[in-house]
């Protein structure tokens, strides 16, 4: 059996790396850690796995830095990962089977972890990885090339989104096999991604800049950075999204993923008539993408067309194959309560919480749906569980005041509205209002006052 180089790039990922380099210990042979500008404890833990750690002064090139890694490798196979990665026990035992085998490179399936459960691809946490799901709500899945023979020639190319698969082809030497071999990655995960976010769309920002400059006629470059831009809030990235994303379509039309985002970029920019015409596109080009009929629904919600909203949901459901995607079947819950459909909402609401039990929004369109139909004490079963996430705060306190209400305890629903009140001062700097939604909270909070004599 063939040796293993580890090879990582690392900046400051002391509350990962140790769990990344824990789970290849009885695995590889060596560790080779190239390091940015740690100024943490990376470099200290690291070491402590037995890694030769190389220093190399960031020059916003992801490529040249894990090619110095490769460089300084000695054993048989290179196995990149990232800090926030991790392998469980199955997935080395396969990596030691492909080292018995004849020399290939594998392409690995990245298992992104996240509570977003509106994320493209979105799949429900089954309890199969419980050490590595972490309580995580779901994941979402990706393929890349990270074990390969250690070659001279097999190198990465791009300073941004950078692969290895060009060298490995022009090489022409070796086939990419997906073997469906698992990595846990937690970068997408709440409280890692809110850390990232900002530097990562600021940099990467410049380098697909840069990307474009080299490669003015290729639809990728355009297609990544308006893909990046979508993630801001701000509307100068989102409008600046909608135009990498258009010529990301004018250079590559057949693309039903591209249309699928342009569209979303130009609902969020509240241009309804041409996110429309774009998303109708996209689903014509690919019938069974089930993203895409998700956002041509929430442009129906938006424009209050509930039928046509309705009717995308369902088709999402239909080509939905696998039927783990519980955003689904809340969205389709809530818009048939809106239409009076209590009991197809009912059914919606109820299979999403059997996906994903742990899921704020659907135990909440479930207590809704009580709530319409007077059983209040259903409804507050609900929404104490709800409670207990420690989500949502806002919502959390006026659906509990709504319930309270309905089982006559005004003075607790009242308490209730105060506590909504307060969280909603919390959130005003950080700009996550609904106008709406404080409105309500108000107008229950004035009537409760009354019927309390406060």
């Amino acid at each position: 059996m063939g040796t293993i180089s580890l090879c990582m790039i690392v900046r400051d990922e002391q509350e990962l790396i140790g769990q990344c380099l824990s789970s290849v210990s009885r695995l590889v042979d060596e560790i080779v850690i190239v390091d940015t500008g740690s100024i943490d404890r990376t470099i200290e833990i690291a070491k402590s796995f037995g890694a030769r750690v190389y220093q190399r002064p960031w020059d916003n090139d992801f490529a040249a830095a894990r090619n110095l890694s490769l460089e300084m490798a000695s054993k048989d196979w290179i196995l990149v990962l990232d800090a926030d990665e991790a392998l469980d026990l199955k997935t080395c035992q396969q990596i030691k089977d492909f080292l018995k085998q004849k020399k290939e490179c594998y392409l690995l399936t990245q298992r992104h972890y996240t509570d977003d459960f509106k994320t493209a691809g979105f799949v429900a946490c089954k309890g199969e990885f419980s050490d590595f799901e972490k309580k995580y709500l779901g994941y979402f899945e990706t393929g890349v090339t990270r074990l390969f023979p250690n070659h001279p020639q097999i190198r990465f190319t791009f300073p941004i989104h950078e692969l290895v698969e060009p060298s490995i082809y022009a090489l022409n030497k070796y086939n990419i096999l997906d073997k469906k071999t698992l990595i846990h990655h937690y970068g997408h995960a709440p409280e890692q991604k809110k850390l990232k976010d900002e530097f990562k769309r600021n940099l990467y920002r410049k380098l697909g800049e840069e990307k474009i400059i080299a490669n003015p006629n290729a639809a990728k470059p355009y297609f990544e950075l308006g893909v990046l831009l979508l993630e801001s809030s701000k509307s100068t990235d989102i409008e600046d999204a909608v135009g990498y994303l258009s010529k990301a379509a004018e250079l590559n039309g057949q693309s039903p993923e591209t249309l699928m985002n342009l569209g979303y970029a130009l609902m969020q920019l509240g241009k309804y008539e041409e996110s429309g015409i774009v998303l109708t596109e996209a689903v014509q080009k690919d019938p069974s993408f089930v993203d895409a009929w998700i956002n041509l629904s929430a442009l129906f919600k938006k424009v209050k067309n509930f039928t046509d909203a309705e009717r995308c949901l369902l088709k999402a459901y239909y080509f939905d194959h696998e039927k783990n995607k519980p955003h689904i079947l809340i969205n389709l819950g809530l818009l048939q309560i809106e239409s009076g459909k209590l009991n197809e909402a009912k059914e919606s609401l109820s299979k999403a919480v059997e996906i994903i039990p742990n899921s704020f929004d659907a135990l909440k369109g479930l207590a809704v749906l009580y709530y319409k139909q007077a059983d209040y004490e259903k409804a507050w079963q609900l929404m104490q569980k709800a409670a207990t996430l420690g989500v949502k705060p806002i919502e959390t306190h006026y659906y509990l005041a709504c319930v309270l209400r309905g089982l006559g305890k005004a003075s607790e629903a009242l308490r209730e509205l105060q506590d909504a009140k307060q969280a909603a001062k919390d959130e005003f700097d950080k700009g996550c209002i609904d106008s709406l939604l404080i409105q309500a909270i108000d107008r229950e909070y004035e009537l409760l006052k009354k019927s309390c004599g406060v």
